[in-house]
């Protein structure tokens, strides 16, 4: 018997997912086209691809709330865990952010640090930590179903308080500019609702799986006309200064997510854990790279180096960290 089996969703009692697995490198791939702007040269190109990237950081809170739930994590575990990772990139980045952060007073500094991250897309990691623990609170009080609910309900007040009440048209029909006490980054806004997703797919019948792939394709192309008609109703009617949040944003990762956790793709156990922690690697390292390379390329090329350089470096920190001398490596992922 091989000792690298083949993994397909219905192995190891469906608590490892090779195709979800994939999912989560192609969508950290992308969050780097995200911040290194890969046609940047065409405002057009770039705008198709701003906005077809839109699932790819609510794609790692719903599949995070998903496993932790399918696997009945501990939640002061699972902040250890992120907060270590938090931590430890927090000091790698610092070098970079000391001088801003220094320019700022001590409530800002805090608010910064424990709220919203210093920047490198750390707030990632911030509200993956705040969303679970109100997620926990909620499902303290609340049957999953209403804790969702619940959830949604604040997404749609994120989506007027970002989008919407940050328009022309409502400034201007207010006569005021709505207050976002919360900020544009935020657990209760960016993350909540897609973590109640995750976990009352876990939770519910065959964990989210026995869906038709089909109708799950059929059904996110229908969700994702309909954000993209949000998308440009708010652009163009109202006008709003910041799309970052759409209210189809949840039913297009419903679909979307339930699609990837609904297909069989043969896969080694090996390669699926290691895509799985180069995803996470990517996503943070990627912008180290990204300064050092800035100066010198733009667009597709900062892209590709960016991409190339930033994959490298995690195969070989996860590889590395295989080894007992260089096992500290894995407190970078």
């Amino acid at each position: 018997m091989s000792d690298n089996p083949v993994l397909t969703k219905s192995q190891e009692d469906g608590k490892m997912n090779a195709a979800l697995d994939i999912c989560k490198i192609l969508m950290a791939v992308l969050v780097v086209g995200i911040h290194t702007r890969p046609f940047g040269f065409n405002d057009a190109l770039q705008g198709v691809y701003f906005f077809a990237t839109r699932l790819c950081v609510p794609f790692f809170f719903t599949a995070s709330a998903y496993f932790f739930y399918l696997k009945q994590h501990s939640l002061l575990k699972y902040i250890k865990r992120i907060g270590i990772l938090y931590l430890v990139w927090f000091l790698l980045f610092l070098p970079i952010n000391f001088h801003s952060l220094m320019s700022m007073s001590f409530p800002e500094l805090f608010v910064k640090i424990f709220l919203f991250g210093p920047g490198q897309g750390m707030w990632y990691l911030t509200a993956s930590i705040w969303g679970m623990i109100i997620l926990e609170f909620l499902l303290k009080i609340f049957k999953p179903k209403t804790a969702f609910v619940i959830s949604c309900l604040l997404f749609v007040f994120g989506c007027w308080s970002i989008t919407w009440a940050n328009s022309d048209y409502f400034i201007s029909l207010l006569g005021f500019k709505f207050p976002n006490p919360l900020g544009h980054y935020n657990a209760t806004y960016r993350a909540l609702a897609f973590m109640a997703m995750g976990m009352l797919l876990a939770k519910g019948k065959n964990n989210g799986k026995g869906f038709c792939p089909k109708f799950l394709a059929l059904g996110f192309a229908a969700s994702f006309f309909l954000m993209y008609a949000e998308y440009a109703f708010d652009v163009s009617f109202l006008k709003s200064h910041d799309t970052h949040m759409n209210l189809f944003h949840l039913p297009a990762m419903f679909f979307f997510f339930s699609f990837w956790n609904n297909i069989e793709i043969p896969l080694s156990k090996d390669k699926s854990v290691l895509f799985r922690k180069i995803s996470i690697l990517l996503y943070l390292s990627h912008r180290m790279f990204r300064k050092i390379l800035i100066p010198y390329f733009d667009n597709f090329m900062l892209f590709a180096t960016t991409l190339i350089i930033s994959l490298a470096f995690c195969y070989a920190v996860v590889k590395l960290s295989e080894r007992k001398t260089f096992n500290w490596l894995k407190w970078l992922y």
